[in-house]
């Protein structure tokens, strides 16, 4: 889940704009926001798809191929850019710099800004609720999104440093002995057939926290 493709990288890192009201919270505080307290989600040995449902509605504004390689658990889609506008956007970025990035971005996004509001809605979201809201770098996507819907009276706090800082948060956490209970890390390999999602099923059963690369594949 944290592998990031290297084309993901290239989306230029654009400041973010000043959005009145808008809170911008690192990333425990994001995540206790989204989740609760540390340690109140899944138990040992309880299957990753039954996460709890989060306490707010956390939206990931990044392209959809970005959601799809990797996002926070319980976050919904709702992308400022699709994949290809995004890819232009950077390009525009790289060969002109960001004023005619940001002429670029515009055209596609502002016939789209009702849409992403009417996703809301569908989420069953309205003005006064409180939003959480990422991007990559926690950069202008977020800033842009959550003025947006700041504008039409949701409550928005974004994610320090998007995406990014929520892998290394979890890289920290995984490799700091200091946090409770931190779990070992053990890695099933072997050849094809030789029975090593049988072994995980039979580690789960016994209560051990699993998680199937295939099976999520």
């Amino acid at each position: 889940p944290f592998s990031v493709p290297a084309a993901m990288s290239d989306f230029p890192a654009l400041p973010a704009p000043a959005a009145q009201g808008v809170k911008v919270l690192p990333v425990d505080v994001f995540l206790e926001a989204l989740h609760g307290p540390a340690q109140a989600g899944l138990a040992a040995g309880e299957d990753p798809a039954a996460f709890p449902a989060t306490r707010l509605c956390g939206i990931d504004v990044r392209s959809p191929s970005e959601f799809a390689a990797g996002h926070i658990p319980g976050a919904v889609n709702i992308p400022l850019f699709d994949d290809e506008a995004r890819k232009v956007v950077g390009t525009m970025y790289a060969k002109k710099g960001r004023y005619d990035a940001i002429k670029t971005g515009l055209a596609y996004v502002g016939p789209n800004f009702s849409t992403m509001v009417g996703a809301l809605e569908e989420l069953g979201m309205k003005p006064g609720d409180k939003l959480l809201v990422y991007c990559w770098r926690g950069g202008m996507r977020s800033a842009s999104v959550a003025w947006l819907f700041s504008l039409c009276g949701y409550t928005v706090s974004t994610l320090e440093g998007g995406y990014r800082s929520y892998r290394r948060w979890c890289k920290t956490i995984v490799g700091n002995a200091q946090v409770p209970a931190p779990a070992p890390v053990a890695v099933l390999g072997g050849c094809t057939g030789v029975g090593k999602t049988a072994v995980l099923h039979e580690l789960r059963r016994r209560g051990e926290q699993v998680l199937d690369l295939e099976g999520l594949a």
